[in-house]
């Protein structure tokens, strides 16, 4: 049997570039750290920002919550004389 393979399914480097056109944009990034605050508006449009900050920052105080407790665990346990078994 002879190996059919169409080539159309394979991903082409065009196809790649237009799908990641929007993702991978080095100067949509300095744009961004240029004037914030517009990229921002751009993002949200006509909804409001202040929900989004503050689900950024519930976001950001939950994973370093879970960090530190990570990091800080074989201390806590050291100084309790607790151990895993």
């Amino acid at each position: 049997m002879t190996d059919t393979k169409s080539t159309t399914d394979r991903i082409t480097l065009t196809d790649l570039t237009e799908s990641s056109r929007g993702v991978f944009n080095p100067g949509h990034w300095l744009q961004v750290m240029r004037a914030p605050a517009a990229s921002l508006k751009q993002l949200v449009g006509t909804g409001p920002v202040f929900p989004l900050l503050i689900l950024f920052g519930l976001n950001a105080a939950d994973e370093l919550d879970r960090t530190a407790f990570g990091i800080l665990l074989p201390n806590v346990r050291d100084a309790f004389g607790m151990s895993n078994t």
